[in-house]
């Protein structure tokens, strides 16, 4: 509060005490607006401002369904790149997109294809990772992209009543 930095005898005035209290509202307004500053200096900590500036920056249209956590993830998708695109580097670039051991990732030198599966906790993610692989992959590669989906050895602490309250496609396709 700001009349805690007035000498102790002007404190008491009942002036002094009305004036700096409406004062108040407005400097705490603009202490979080200097915070939502700091945080647009960094996408992962951007405000909808600061995304919007990034978006605008890159020519990134955002979809209208797109929450912070999507818009953030596709800005990293963008700064991460580097060229020029290793083996080593785009699996450091998925990796700092889906996280560690959040998907799996295999050459097939005699058929040229690269196989890529994505976790489904990574599953929103999804198109934001093909068009990443689509960017850095060569033109002579086939991509083979598709979701990590549940495995017998996921499911099989589950009992048979905890599996009934879901459909069979939502224990393939879901985290469970």
């Amino acid at each position: 509060m700001l009349i805690d930095y007035l000498p102790e005898f002007m404190q008491d005035m009942k002036e002094i005490k009305v004036l700096l209290s409406a004062e108040d509202t407005d400097v705490e307004v603009l202490k979080i607006d200097i915070e939502d500053i700091f945080k647009d200096q960094y996408f992962l900590e951007a405000t909808e401002t600061g995304l919007k500036h990034y978006e605008d920056m890159l020519n990134i249209v955002p979809k209208l369904t797109d929450t912070f956590e999507t818009r953030r993830f596709r800005l990293l998708s963008k700064f991460s790149e580097s060229l020029p695109y290793t083996e080593i580097t785009v699996k450091k670039q998925l990796e700092t997109l889906c996280g560690k051991d959040e998907f799996s990732f295999k050459v097939v030198f005699d058929s040229y294809r690269v196989i890529v599966r994505v976790a489904l906790t990574s599953k929103a993610m999804f198109d934001e990772v093909k068009m990443l692989l689509e960017r850095v992959l060569p033109a002579n590669l086939i991509l083979d992209l598709d979701l990590m989906y549940n495995q017998h050895l996921t499911l099989e602490k589950l009992t048979h009543m905890d599996m009934e309250k879901y459909r069979h496609i939502d224990l393939k396709d879901e985290v469970v």
